[in-house]
């Protein structure tokens, strides 16, 4: 019988290793899901491995060593096709973004369209291009917003500038929070 997705139990590195077991270290996301997926397939126990601290980071997770090594083998042959399947869905994703940028604006010179589109889809940093939550209309509209802010004004003098006016402006209150007085005994009796 299969076991439920949630057939796992968090344990400690220094945790006896069941046997049969091996453990998988976190960041090949390939290995790890497909390791996870075949063990509850099995109806067998992944255990997820935590770090000791109070924050239980993932380490990673024990599996039955037939289903790593399976899994490894499986990774390493079809590693090439898995590559290049993403970057065709990348080109895609780039040309689509590309193509609407170009509806929007399409008086925007060539060199400064491929530094937006390079920009906004650069992988694994947040940028606007790559996000599913918004409209792609939305999405083009940002990326040209952000590339005007960035390149187009002084936006590091700017930024420094708003920064300097804040600090000044929590030096002033911590000054008059010091200074006690009845303002002080005031904001005291708020806010009890």
């Amino acid at each position: 019988m299969p076991a439920a997705e949630n057939d796992e139990q968090l344990v400690l590195l220094t945790t006896p290793m069941p046997k049969g077991y091996t453990f998988v270290r976190k960041g090949n996301v390939y290995v790890t899901a497909h390791c996870r997926r075949a063990t509850h397939a099995e109806g067998r126990v992944v255990y997820v491995v935590v770090s000791p601290s109070k924050a239980k980071t993932v380490l990673g997770i024990r599996c039955p060593q037939h289903i790593v090594d399976a899994v490894r083998a499986t990774e390493r042959t079809s590693r090439e096709a898995r590559h290049a399947a993403t970057e065709k869905r990348d080109d895609a994703l780039a040309a689509t973004f590309r193509e609407a940028l170009l509806d929007r604006y399409p008086h925007v010179p060539p060199d400064t369209v491929l530094r937006i589109v390079q920009h906004a889809m650069k992988k694994h940093a947040g940028r606007v291009a790559r996000t599913g939550t918004l409209e792609l209309a939305t999405r083009v509209r940002l990326a040209v917003r952000a590339h005007i802010r960035h390149c187009c004004t002084d936006y590091d003098a700017l930024l420094r500038e708003k920064l300097e006016a804040g600090e000044g402006a929590q030096k002033k209150s911590k000054k008059k929070t010091k200074r006690g007085g009845k303002e002080n005994q005031k904001l005291r009796n708020e806010v009890r």
